[in-house]
């Protein structure tokens, strides 16, 4: 390939002329290097008509030549492709590179000889703000091509295009994906990966159509393309003739896989954990939620980051110093977020001590992502404190609010992240520090969804990752199945009964979050002592004081000699509850 990379070069600062007036001695001295050589050659133009480069592959050409820049505009090169056939279209990997670089074009010239060939051209034209391409097959004759071009192309590009990038709109469609669906079976292959319906589900997340599938069970991942050269080859040729914008894995897998995709392919390639980083970056709103994402971010691109940029810098001598000085930077760009998020910690610390001081009644909203606590926690304030959406993650931080469930009992309900099976490690630090607040609250409730993960996974998930925060006083957990209204009463009484689950509720229905306050007060009731009192009418003051520490049963009763209260509290209130009242609690 290198010999035929060479017998191409001779067209090398190729003068094709701004109008290709020199078109003709071009296509004759490729004709002369074709005879001798097999492969076909990719030249990179400027608008001047100068050949700048010389590949035999449109990706490496297009992306080695420019460097992958931030452009300000359009391009102000188009890729010429000289061929021995006639060509109808181009495939997806050129026309991702025509949008990927805003080039002006691709065209497509074949070298064979007749009265009329094949010119195929693709470009770039505005429509309502929107990037959009146009494909042009014409039969001409040789001498019309270069009136044609000049008619179409050169002369009216320049007035027909605003250059200007911030006078276009380049999402020029939504996301389109190709999934690959792995399953691999080998015990010593620790496997992060979702189902198809949760892979799904994260993809439209990102608002990604899903709009075909790939799938491969291994028994192991193959030494040199993970999934199998055959699997490979089928992946390669499926994105090279269809139009995606992202090739998703529902695992993860090595960069070096990534990378040799993107190659063969110039496709955005985005594993299990790309993905979940993504979503978070996408609903990451507080400070500490966006450190937490960047830092997760970092420990999983770094490397590659680094690879990617000594590999794209032009340079002579000092390879290992800019290679240290990169690396370097990337350690102090952690160092200082660490430094950022160990600031935010300690704030949370402090807020955290002064209400263990207290330890009010409380409830955190546990549950997998998408299983609706976003919504519960406004249905239960009956109004959108939380930005509430049918996606997974919408909630990445902590919030809370109090709420009096009656007249006498005050709990403080904290919404927190959603749970997921298989967290990713980058992911498994900053996600468990937002479940911090879980250990303050006196009580939990998880929230099942019976339409989305399996009830079992997602029990499992939930129990493994509250043991491991130590949470493990199930006597204060209270189980609740959510969007009752989207089963049939036959299947809802069939779920609650397998699961033991004790209450089921709709976020949409207001007698069903009403019954939910009355099961909340059963249930925090059974986990409470009890202390029946009789205070004098001078200590009425008290009465209030109390009610910020414990609840009362019913409303105080007014006697001639005093007032008659029923008391609930925890062990650990004991203490401050007897210096407020001064006597020992019965």
């Amino acid at each position: 390939m290198k010999a035929e990379l060479r017998a191409w070069r001779e067209l090398s600062d190729f003068d094709l002329g701004a109008d290709y007036s020199n078109l003709h001695e071009f296509r004759s001295k490729a004709q002369k290097i074709k005879a001798k050589v097999t492969a076909n050659a990719w030249f990179l133009v400027q608008r001047n008509g100068r050949v700048t480069s010389i590949a035999l592959d449109p990706v490496s050409l297009v992306s080695q030549a420019l460097k992958r820049p931030e452009h300000n505009g359009f391009c102000k090169f188009h890729v010429l492709c000289l061929h021995d056939v006639e060509r109808q279209k181009f495939d997806a990997r050129e026309i991702r590179l025509l949008k990927a670089f805003q080039l002006d074009a691709i065209l497509s010239i074949p070298l064979l000889s007749g009265a009329k060939e094949h010119l195929l051209l693709a470009s770039l034209k505005i429509e309502n703000r929107d990037l959009v391409i146009e494909m042009n097959v014409e039969s001409l004759s040789a001498s019309q091509w270069q009136e044609r071009l000049r008619e179409r192309w050169f002369g009216l590009r320049e007035e027909s295009l605003n250059f200007r990038k911030w006078d276009i709109n380049t999402e020029q469609q939504k996301p389109r994906s190709l999934m690959m669906c792995l399953e691999i079976r080998s015990r010593n292959h620790k496997w992060h990966g979702s189902d198809r319906e949760e892979f799904i589900a994260l993809a439209q997340t990102l608002n990604m159509s899903c709009e075909q599938f790939l799938e491969q069970k291994l028994d192991k991942p193959h030494p040199g393309t993970f999934i199998g050269s055959g699997k490979y080859i089928e992946l390669i040729d499926t994105l090279n003739s269809q139009d995606f914008t992202h090739l998703l894995f529902n695992c993860d897998v090595p960069a070096s896989l990534k990378r040799k995709i993107t190659q063969d392919t110039y496709m955005l390639v985005w594993d299990r954990t790309d993905l979940v980083l993504q979503i978070f970056l996408q609903h990451a709103g507080s400070e500490k939620a966006k450190l937490q994402v960047e830092l997760a971010r970092l420990e999983y691109h770094g490397d590659e980051e680094i690879r990617t940029a000594v590999e794209n810098f032009d340079f002579d001598k000092g390879y290992d110093t800019y290679e240290q000085n990169y690396r370097l930077n990337i350690a102090k760009q952690k160092r200082d977020i660490i430094n950022a998020l160990n600031r935010c910690h300690q704030q949370e610390k402090t807020r955290q001590e002064m209400r263990s001081v207290t330890r009010p009644l409380s409830l955190s909203l546990i549950g997998y992502t998408n299983a609706g606590k976003s919504s519960l926690f406004n249905a239960l304030f009956g109004s959108e404190v939380v930005g509430a959406a049918n996606v997974l993650f919408k909630t990445l931080e902590t919030t809370t609010r109090s709420i009096n469930l009656n007249a006498h009992t005050q709990l403080v309900i904290t919404d927190t992240v959603g749970f997921l099976k298989n967290m990713p490690k980058h992911l498994y630090e900053a996600f468990h520090s937002t479940l911090s607040e879980a250990n303050l609250s006196t009580h939990l409730l998880i929230l099942i969804d019976p339409v989305g993960v399996k009830i079992e996974d997602q029990i499992d998930c939930i129990v493994d990752s509250l043991t491991q925060i130590g949470r493990t006083d199930r006597e204060n957990w209270i189980f609740v199945l959510n969007k009752m209204d989207l089963l049939e009463p036959a299947v809802l009484s069939e779920l609650l009964e397998k699961h033991q689950i004790p209450v089921a509720i709709s976020c949409l229905q207001t007698e069903s979050i009403s019954s939910l306050k009355l099961e909340l007060l059963s249930k925090i009731s059974k986990t409470m002592l009890e202390a029946s009192l009789v205070l004098t009418h001078a200590d009425y003051s008290k009465i209030h004081q109390m009610k910020g520490i414990a609840s009362l049963k019913q409303e105080p009763v007014y006697l001639p000699d005093g007032i008659q209260i029923e008391l609930q509290y925890r062990e650990e209130q004991k203490f401050r509850l007897e210096q407020i009242l001064g006597y020992p609690l019965p």
